[in-house]
């Protein structure tokens, strides 16, 4: 079995959400602005790994999580929509 050339970036990521989300009403969001969401949640959500969350946090793809105590950090779902919503605008408008 081979693997597939291409890497995982944002932009294939997004590919695959605006995928799934065609027929979708465009008002959906794919994270609830009110809660707060784990790395674990997030990649199993986007179907990526974990590492891939914090490898976009340290190449700046991706803000980095708010810390709520000594343990535990997530991202406002919010902030994920927002981001998302970014990326999509970027790809629409022709920048990277």
């Amino acid at each position: 079995m081979t693997l597939p050339n291409n890497p995982i970036t944002v932009d294939n990521i997004l590919d695959g959400i605006s995928h799934f989300r065609k027929g979708m009403d465009m008002q959906h969001k794919m994270f609830e602005d009110n809660q707060v969401y784990r790395d674990k949640t997030i990649a199993r959500t986007l179907s990526i790994g974990r590492a891939t969350i914090w490898l976009w946090v340290s190449q700046g793809h991706l803000a980095a999580p708010t810390k709520y105590g000594p343990r535990v950090s997530g991202w406002p779902g919010y902030v994920l929509n927002e981001w998302l919503e970014g990326k999509n605008q970027q790809k629409k408008g022709g920048l990277s």
